[in-house]
């Protein structure tokens, strides 16, 4: 009878054999590890995080993603009003809703259902449109307060300031219009696409070329890299700033656009419109009182 073979090796034999199948381990899943390690580096920021939504029986919003802060390249040299491209900082993390608010959102939230595609069967899954930039900030009000939170805006008539004189800029606690920068910060999304999320508008946008002329449900073309749709394309969206031609002069850290002009901002163009004007750096403006039936917007959110 053989005898058993730890009697034939010395004790010392075994831990040179356990740190032998280590080793070996290590290689096996040493390059796993830093295929993983190199995955972290490359798409850290489109890491975005979900707002919770408020439990209750009629969703009042879209969600909301938290984006992260950063910097990038505004405008473009292809129209005068994109000119100069510029870089600019946006120096603090925002939150910004995943789609347009729809309809079913606004008529909740508001009572009213303004726009001109709600007698369609899918009218509650579409944008709002035919609202003015006054009625998207009057929105904005009440469902802070619905939520529990502190207005943005103080509203006397079509005169809209911040509710506190502390909140020179928008880091208010409630919900308001994203500025002007914040969108195409969100729009481009770190990626350098035409279109927010590619150089094919026909998978992220609904423009005069796919849309029949109307509003589609919110959410049904393809995401940019940060999980946003619709950004291109639908409906235009009222944003924050007030209109200037051109980006000379501009502030380049959290910029919030002119104290005063006439018109507000519009972005994103929309299903009546041509792709040119769904780009992630093109511009539109209307007066602030202005209801056209390919108006609408989304909402943002400052992170204390």
């Amino acid at each position: 009878m053989n005898p058993p073979s730890f009697r034939l090796n010395p004790w010392w034999t075994w831990l040179s054999r356990l740190a032998g199948g280590l080793l070996l381990l290590l290689t096996l899943l040493g390059p796993l590890y830093w295929l993983y390690q190199r995955s972290e580096e490359v798409v850290p920021r489109q890491r975005i995080v979900e707002e919770p939504t408020p439990v209750i029986s009629v969703p009042l919003r879209p969600k909301m993603l938290r984006l992260p802060a950063g910097a990038f390249v505004m405008g473009s040299t292809k129209f005068e009003d994109e000119k100069p491209p510029h870089l600019v900082k946006i120096s603090q993390s925002f939150a910004l809703s995943e789609t347009e608010v729809t309809q079913a959102q606004y008529q909740a939230a508001m009572g009213e259902n303004p726009s001109m595609f709600k007698d369609r069967p899918d009218a509650a899954e579409r944008p709002v449109e035919s609202v003015s930039w006054l009625d998207a900030v009057r929105y904005c009000n009440k469902l802070s307060e619905r939520e529990g939170l502190s207005p943005c805006y103080q509203i006397q008539g079509d005169d809209v300031r911040w509710l506190d004189v502390r909140w020179s800029d928008p880091r208010c606690p409630g919900y308001r219009l994203p500025t002007e920068a914040e969108w195409e910060y969100a729009a481009r999304a770190d990626q350098s696409f035409e279109y927010a999320g590619s150089n094919d508008q026909d998978t992220v946008a609904w423009y005069s070329g796919n849309s029949q002329n109307e509003t589609h449900p919110v959410a049904k073309k393809k995401a940019n890299s940060w999980f946003l749709r619709d950004l291109s394309g639908n409906v235009w969206e009222w944003v924050w700033d007030w209109y200037a031609d051109s980006y000379a002069g501009a502030e380049k850290l959290d910029p919030t656009g002119p104290k005063q002009d006439v018109n507000r901002v519009l972005r994103g163009g929309s299903f009546g419109g041509e792709a040119d004007n769904a780009r992630v750096a093109n511009r539109d403006r209307s007066a602030p009182f202005y209801r056209g039936r390919s108006l609408g917007f989304r909402l943002a959110r400052s992170i204390p």
